[in-house]
């Protein structure tokens, strides 16, 4: 009994290993990311935005948010108007 539970313990860790040693992938360029139709550049006025986990980032627009969350392949939702 002991030794099947060890052995789970091992498979577990080096499983959780895998995954957090696995190189994150390259994000995406702005072009990629942002229609070119919409001009981030116009779009100002700071933005608090909330990720999953609920951490409050501030971004210098909606647009700059949407495309972090591309390029960077994070989650941030908009949270509220302003400086978080």
């Amino acid at each position: 009994m002991e030794n099947s539970r060890l052995a789970n313990m091992v498979v577990v860790i080096v499983l959780v290993g895998l995954c957090v040693a696995r190189p994150r992938s390259p994000g995406k360029t702005l072009t990629e990311c942002i229609p070119t139709d919409i001009d981030c550049e116009e779009d100002m006025g700071l933005v608090c935005g909330i990720d999953e986990f609920g951490l409050l980032r501030t971004f210098r627009s909606q647009c700059q948010m949407e495309f972090s969350n591309c390029a960077d392949k994070t989650y941030y939702a908009f949270f509220r108007e302003g400086e978080c």
